[in-house]
């Protein structure tokens, strides 16, 4: 607004004029104080208790079990969507692009719950690992030993 550039907010239309714009912009600067008063209070309030605020446990620690999270998590996903990739398979369709669309046209997400799901994302999934990519072997032998794949 300083620069004179003209620009319109979505919600508010082309009809909001600078001093509108200015009043809401000094709200949210006045919230956001509000809320950083209020969350420093908190903080202040659990201290004075004797609680211990942040990672209190040993970094690795930490990260083990974050992923040993993400494994078990990678592992449910492998075991639901590899019955689907086998009933694929047993369908004619064979490569990795292919089961990609066809899960893609299932609305199937990836394990992180993304949308879209390439070829390379199902490469442990469906057992086609790429050579040298100890992550691949990783997954696939653990697939393996669950007898999801063979």
């Amino acid at each position: 607004m300083a620069q004179r550039v003209p620009f319109i907010v979505a919600e508010l239309g082309r009809d909001a004029d600078p001093f509108m714009l200015h009043l809401y912009a000094a709200l949210a600067e006045k919230e956001r104080r509000l809320i950083s008063e209020r969350t420093r209070a908190a903080l202040g309030a659990c201290k004075a208790q004797g609680t211990k605020l942040g990672n209190w446990r040993n970094p690795r620690e930490a990260a083990a079990a974050g992923t040993r999270v993400l494994m078990r998590e990678a592992d449910a996903f492998a075991a639901n969507v590899l019955p689907i990739i086998e009933s694929l398979r047993g369908a004619g369709v064979s490569d990795l692009r292919g089961l990609a669309g066809a899960l893609n046209a299932r609305g199937i997400r990836t394990a992180r719950g993304g949308r879209l799901l390439r070829d390379v994302e199902l490469r442990p999934h469906a057992g086609g690992v790429m050579p040298g990519n100890v992550a691949d072997q990783q997954v696939l032998s653990r697939l393996k030993s669950q007898r999801l794949v063979s």
